[in-house]
């Protein structure tokens, strides 16, 4: 479907534009020198990848990030508010007008299970956790994750 096909390509931008604090294009982003950047800022992108492709993902970010820098991730998790509403809205869908074709978003196939979850992924790529929260702040939207590369 299209919105498959379009989904490398996105989450490719989405990364490129939303990954970098102090970016100026995308083939400076690529060409990054290593413990160049004071932090980074990631909304809503991690969940489309696969748990193998995050250790990447963490491993750029480490890369990058100058010593005992920070990034702070935005992430669904599995129990978010806006992930069940989107899951009964397709339901809805599915049984009112008979349509299991809608996709509302690209598919998020690694959401935060847990704080433990997120824990295990930061310390795999040598980071460690500095906080974690999911609460009322957001409406339950994300988990906040700040790790520090040490």
């Amino acid at each position: 479907n299209y919105t498959s096909s379009i989904k490398s390509e996105t989450l490719r931008i989405q990364f490129i534009t939303q990954g970098y604090l102090g970016r100026s294009n995308q083939q400076n982003d690529r060409n990054r020198n290593e413990e160049s950047i004071d932090g980074i800022y990631n909304l809503g992108v991690m969940e489309h990848f696969t748990e193998q492709e995050i250790g990447k993902i963490l491993d750029e970010f480490r890369r990058v990030l100058k010593p005992h820098a920070k990034a702070v991730l935005f992430w669904p998790p599995e129990f978010g508010l806006s992930v069940l509403f989107f899951k009964a809205l397709t339901l809805l869908f599915a049984k009112v007008a008979r349509r299991t074709d809608i996709q509302f978003h690209p598919e998020e196939i690694t959401r935060v299970r847990s704080r433990l979850h997120a824990q295990k992924l930061v310390e795999a790529a040598r980071f460690s956790l500095v906080d974690y929260y999911f609460g009322m702040r957001d409406l339950y939207t994300y988990s906040v994750i700040v790790i520090q590369k040490v």
